[in-house]
């Protein structure tokens, strides 16, 4: 139909322009021909350019529908690397957890055994602790009283030692006193000793005088003697 509508506007637009050429004049119908003979085309160009681009359109959408395609299977099978990770994760978490669970079972019962153990021994040490406590104190009570009976014996040996170390001190000062009072005397007497010995000195220094004097009288009269038998 629509070819058939073109080739009657074609051979139409024929006409006008063959009378166009001859110089006649127009009417309004063959002017509108020619207006739609011309909107025509360019409707024709336009659906050509959107064929055109319907054209371009698909083609790129079917490589969008291409890719698309292509990104989801690698997307599946990248989810499907991920599901089978998880999945061993999930092994691997189930594994450790059941290894923590032994391990933490066993931990628990030699944390029990051990503070079972720690215990009994820890009141076994209590139970020596008091023992041992009780003779300490028994240890303490005797150990008190013969301390007492040796302070009091020692107050007593001291009291006595005091006594003997009095009298030995009136004994001692007594004789310091004696001593004094000789070393006094002699004090005294060495003073005594000294002023004869400063008085005998002088007198030997005099009669030393002396003596040389008479020696050199001697002297003088030997000479004279000399002299006259001479």
């Amino acid at each position: 139909m629509e070819d058939i509508l073109s080739a009657v506007i074609n051979e139409a637009v024929k006409r006008i322009i063959k009378k166009i050429e001859e110089g006649k004049k127009l009417t309004d119908e063959e002017i509108l021909m020619l207006l739609f003979s011309d909107i025509k085309k360019d409707v024709e160009r336009i659906k050509n350019v959107v064929e055109n681009l319907q054209i371009r359109i698909d083609e790129t959408n079917a490589r969008i529908d291409k890719v698309n395609a292509d990104l989801n299977k690698r997307i599946d099978e990248t989810n499907k690397r991920i599901d089978e990770t998880n999945a061993k994760i999930d092994r691997v978490n189930e594994s450790l957890n059941a290894k923590i669970d032994r391990i933490y079972a066993d931990l628990i019962a030699r944390i029990d055994k051990v503070n079972s153990d720690l215990t009994a021994r820890i009141d076994e040490t209590n139970k020596r602790i008091d023992e041992t406590n009780a003779k300490i104190d028994k240890i303490n009570e005797s150990l008190s009283a013969k301390i007492d009976k040796v302070n009091a014996d020692l107050t007593a040996r001291i009291d006595e030692t005091n006594a003997k170390i009095d009298k030995i001190n009136e004994s001692l000062n007594a004789r310091i006193d004696e001593t004094n009072r000789r070393i006094d005397e002699t004090n005294a007497r060495i003073d005594e000793l000294t002023m004869e010995i400063s008085n005998l000195r002088a007198e030997f220094e005099s009669f030393r005088r002396e003596q040389k004097i008479i020696e050199d009288i001697l002297a003088r009269l030997k000479r004279l003697e000399e002299k006259v038998f001479t």
